[in-house]
């Protein structure tokens, strides 16, 4: 995800095709999350390493000048892990 200026507005950066700004809830026994952010199945770092280049791709894609405190934008990368049972 990607939180962009002064206004904390967060954008998915594996689904760029969702021009909606996504919202920061608060779980109350999980805390902070983000509603709607992609989730992607990995089983190795070279494919978490694919899905953050894809990521950095679509932020450096060029996009229309903000007024001055809106040019900044932040980047941030929630893993969980799973561990699925072999039957």
């Amino acid at each position: 995800m990607m939180i962009l200026g002064t206004r904390a507005e967060v954008r998915d950066l594996l689904n760029p095709s969702s021009k909606a700004a996504l919202k920061v809830r608060e779980h109350p026994t999980l805390g902070p999350y983000v509603e709607n952010l992609s989730k992607c199945a990995v089983q190795n770092f070279d494919d978490i390493e694919h899905l953050m280049d894809e990521g950095t791709k679509v932020r450096s894609a060029p996009r229309k000048r903000r007024s001055c405190g809106e040019r900044s934008s932040w980047i941030a990368l929630d893993l969980s892990r799973y561990h699925l049972a072999r039957s």
